[in-house]
């Protein structure tokens, strides 16, 4: 009995910080705290009152997830299942349908594809709503686990239903693709050159510098980062610090252990010419951060609509069971000192109308070319 019941009082000692887990210290013991027993005894009663038993580890990690959820709208749990399943779908070998998932300001998952690849072929737009999977309803599923859901070998085949604003739901089907991702594309056929950073990564910086001296070096550009939903912090940061002169200041993590401020700590790449930033509503974290970095130190304007507002950090936290929390811990601020978290960035000017989608950037491109005729002499 003390072994099946120090399984879920150990899974579960994180969700009452008052409990006393000590039970090295003379006199106190973790099993003596009154809400820990309150848990044990639920579950018991559970098992021992319902007309159909509930697995114990059910019950716990269900009130894990429940727990965590209410945190806030970010943090998450995977049973070692669920978390097996996502660290699998994120192996090179594994092919998918090249789109980004994310949770809109509305909690339902929209889809982002990417430039030319398999979604985007079959017809599935920028924003529009996943609803089902295979057949199967997404409502109140994980983000990592749809994402794992529509990945796989390459050659199978699945089915994404998916509804526009507006409209009945469609049922696509594609076969999975091999997809070699590159975060930054580059178009400089126009006049003016678009940088667009789909989401930052360990390899960002290098793309993004790679880029810039091969093509854009000295020149009025653009750097597209709607519907970047974010992705690796540090990346966003040593992408920013490419454009930002030495010693200013690009965001500060405060953390339970103390604040964490971070600078350009180099000579800058491209330090003077003219340089725009687009932003909309899926723009968030690591995205964010990189816009506020260069608009609050001056180096570039922001074209588009206000931001996500995703102005905290999480990372994964790994359970002895093979589980994982995904928590927050760390909440940023950019160079102004004023958090955009829940508020967003406004940006500095509107396009020319009120049109967002990467596909559809002609307003934007209007309110560039308008900015710098307005610079010139």
């Amino acid at each position: 009995m003390r072994l099946k019941l120090a399984i879920p009082l150990l899974l579960l000692v994180f969700l009452w910080p008052n409990a006393a887990v000590s039970a090295g210290t003379e006199g106190s013991s973790w099993t003596s705290d009154n809400d820990m027993l309150l848990f044990y005894e639920a579950l018991t009663r559970l098992q021992t009152n319902r007309l159909e038993p509930m697995p114990s580890r059910q019950v716990v990690q269900q009130a894990i997830r429940c727990s965590v959820k209410q945190l806030d709208r970010f943090s998450d749990y995977l049973s070692p299942e669920e978390y097996r399943a996502y660290k699998a779908s994120l192996n090179s070998r594994y092919a998918g349908v090249g789109m980004e998932l994310s949770v809109g300001l509305s909690g339902r998952i929209v889809c982002i594809p990417y430039p030319k690849g398999p979604a985007e072929r079959a017809g599935i737009g920028y924003g529009d709503v996943l609803i089902a999977v295979n057949g199967q309803s997404i409502a109140g599923e994980s983000l990592f686990l749809v994402g794992a859901r529509i990945r796989g070998e390459a050659g199978a085949r699945v089915s994404l239903t998916v509804q526009k604003a507006t409209g009945p739901p469609r049922e696509i089907a594609m076969v999975l693709e091999p997809f070699q991702f590159q975060s930054v594309l580059c178009d400089d056929a126009g006049p003016v050159p678009v940088i667009r950073i789909i989401r930052f990564t360990a390899e960002t910086a290098q793309e993004l510098k790679d880029a810039v001296l091969k093509r854009v070096v000295g020149r009025s550009k653009v750097i597209d980062l709607r519907g970047n939903t974010g992705g690796d912090l540090f990346a966003a940061v040593d992408a920013a610090a490419l454009f930002l002169k030495t010693g200013s200041k690009i965001v500060e993590l405060k953390t339970r252990q103390g604040n964490q401020a971070y600078w350009a700590r180099r000579d800058p790449l491209d330090e003077k010419s003219p340089l725009f930033l687009w932003q909309d509503d899926q723009t968030a974290s690591a995205a964010e951060v990189f816009i506020a970095a260069l608009t609050q130190n001056r180096r570039a304007v922001s074209i588009g609509r206000p931001s996500y507002g995703k102005g905290v950090a999480q990372r994964f936290i790994d359970l002895t069971d093979g589980s994982a929390l995904f928590l927050t811990y760390g909440v940023l601020y950019p160079p102004g000192g004023t958090s955009f978290h829940q508020q967003g960035l406004n940006p500095t000017y509107t396009p020319a109308d009120e049109s967002g989608a990467p596909e559809e950037q002609s307003a934007y491109m209007s309110r560039v070319k308008d900015l710098l005729t307005v610079r010139k002499p």
